[in-house]
């Protein structure tokens, strides 16, 4: 898949092992959520649950939050 794929399975994906592979496969450590994403990862047929914010808020440590903006921290040892 393409790199844009990805990025939609990561914001919509529910599976944290999905997730997590795409974290991986390009070194990512930082995660953006802010009003463009959830613009962007609304529900439809290739976004079936929305942006799904959750698994971020489980895995994942917030770095940074204001008002609608959250930066999460990727931190592979966890």
């Amino acid at each position: 898949g393409s790199r844009q794929d990805d990025l939609q399975r990561l914001y919509c994906s529910r599976d944290w092992g999905e997730t997590q592979a795409i974290l991986a496969r390009y070194s990512i450590r930082y995660v953006f959520v802010g009003a463009l994403e959830r613009s962007a990862y609304q529900a439809e047929a290739n976004c079936p649950h929305g942006l799904v914010e959750a698994k971020f808020i489980r895995y994942l440590s917030i770095v940074f939050q204001q008002g609608a903006i959250t930066i999460y921290e990727y931190n592979n040892l966890k």
